[in-house]
């Protein structure tokens, strides 16, 4: 959420804000295939980034392909588009390593012979 200039206590006033406002309880067995759907999706990104492991920036860019109305209302209103989220974890994982070969497109020409 840094990356995106959002502060978390701000998200958390706008989730229960959205979850006091429901009216409609979903049953125990649709909350679980909804975290089925939740974590396999971020399964798949985890993968997809190179990780062994699911990361909850995982989990919080796999909410793109959980199809659930008071989600996709809570990003709208921080104005997070769900489509560039995923691209974004991804960069950001791969942002450390990014600088660290940054370094060696900076050397000059002729290092590059005594290797």
């Amino acid at each position: 959420m840094k990356r995106l200039e959002i502060e978390p206590t701000e998200v958390f006033q706008r989730i229960d804000g959205v979850l006091k406002n429901d009216s409609e309880k979903n049953s125990t067995d649709d909350l679980i295939q909804k975290i089925e759907e939740l974590l396999k999706a971020a399964a798949l990104i985890a993968v997809k980034g190179g990780s062994r492991y699911i990361m909850p920036v995982d989990i919080f860019a796999a909410q793109k392909y959980v199809k659930d109305e008071k989600v996709i209302k809570i990003f709208n209103f921080f104005q997070i588009d769900l489509n560039d989220l995923e691209g974004a974890v991804v960069f950001g994982r791969f942002r450390k390593h990014l600088k660290k070969e940054y370094i060696f497109w900076q050397l000059p020409k002729f290092i590059g012979g005594f290797a």
